[in-house]
């Protein structure tokens, strides 16, 4: 995984801001059709190998390919683009620096960047993963998820399908999106809209529990909300969908696709590892670099004690997440949901 990150005050994009912008827009295409391309040729044993575990995640081979291709297309279209440092999941905490003069000092920019969201979906040939970028001003080591001002987030889709969604956000501008057809590069514009819902019933609302670990206790959690709910006399006849890729469970947060998503491995983990149990995988800020796109299109994105997402910039911190497709759904849940999340000691069996 890869972090872009670009830091500053709110103003408007100036020229280099714009041209990171396209940078970021282009690269997410080649990346889709060169892996697209790629993928056509290996087996899901190839794809699925494991290549080595990282501090912050499993690196699976088709993971390496898509990071060489990145560097491979940075190395070679951005020699006149804005310097930036590279920060990538298994690679060296300082990041990689993209400069003429090769010293992160000189840098314009942060860039923080998942390669591939959704590995495992894409892997085994069942659903699209997303590249995932964004970028800061600036190259401190204090950065954080509230300095994003740019993010770009970009569908691989499996082999079997030729379209791809591309998504992408200026902070206090808006968001924007196009579907591109892989094989004739036509583009039309995405209509990117939450939906507007007023409560969760016949939508979907999912609480995050991919891996072994936690689901109880999650399940747990879960069940108590509605309970609450229902108490209030609200219709929580809901589907859920496990798809083990933060970032297109906001692009389906951002097109009205979902409702609800909770994720909050991180804020459990701790817990269960005072008792004894196993560190959970949680996701951690690449996975959610992209939440700016979310938010300027009208969702709604919290950490777990309901305050704006915020995290350090890096590859290793373990993060917790809610969003929330509108507001008036936020105001059905987030009082209980926070209420529940107080206590969690209760829910640990």
């Amino acid at each position: 995984m890869i972090v872009l990150v670009c830091v500053a005050e709110v103003r408007m994009p100036v020229e280099s801001d714009k041209t990171i912008l396209g940078l970021l827009k282009n690269l997410g295409k080649h990346v889709c059709r060169d892996l697209n391309e790629k993928m056509r040729d290996a087996t899901i044993d190839e794809l699925s190998a494991v290549s080595r575990e990282a501090a912050d995640d499993t690196i699976y081979s088709i993971d390496e390919t898509a990071e060489k291709i990145i560097v491979d297309w940075i190395s070679d279209k951005w020699k006149n683009g804005p310097s930036f440092v590279l920060i990538v999941e298994g690679g060296p905490p300082e990041g990689m620096v993209f400069s003429t003069s090769g010293r992160r000092s000189d840098c314009e920019y942060t860039v923080i960047m998942d390669p591939l969201d959704g590995t495992r979906g894409l892997m085994y040939g069942k659903r699209s993963a997303w590249l995932l970028s964004a970028a800061a001003r600036g190259t401190v080591d204090n950065l954080s998820m509230r300095d994003l001002f740019l993010a770009v987030q970009t569908e691989i889709p499996p082999i079997k399908q030729n379209i791809s969604d591309c998504m992408w956000a200026v902070k206090d501008y808006g968001a924007q999106g196009e579907r591109f057809n892989l094989d004739s590069g036509k583009a039309c514009p995405l209509a990117l809209s939450p939906s507007r819902a007023a409560d969760l019933h016949y939508g979907y609302a999912t609480f995050n529990r991919f891996f072994t670990g936690a689901k109880r206790e999650i399940t747990a959690i879960e069940h108590e909300l509605l309970l609450r709910m229902e108490a209030e006399g609200h219709l929580t006849f809901s589907f859920e969908d496990q798809h083990i890729c933060n970032g297109g469970q906001l692009a389906a947060l951002t097109t009205g696709q979902d409702r609800f998503v909770c994720d909050i491995r991180a804020k459990l983990s701790p817990i269960l590892a005072a008792k004894g149990r196993p560190a959970l995988l949680c996701a951690h800020p690449y996975d959610l670099c992209c939440e700016l796109i979310a938010r300027e299109a009208g969702a709604v994105v919290t950490g777990s004690d309901g305050k704006p997402l915020d995290c350090p910039l890096d590859t290793t911190t373990d993060v917790s997440w809610i969003g929330y497709a509108n507001e008036r759904i936020r105001s059905l849940i987030e009082p209980h949901l926070l209420d529940i999340l107080s206590s969690l000691d209760r829910f640990i069996f």
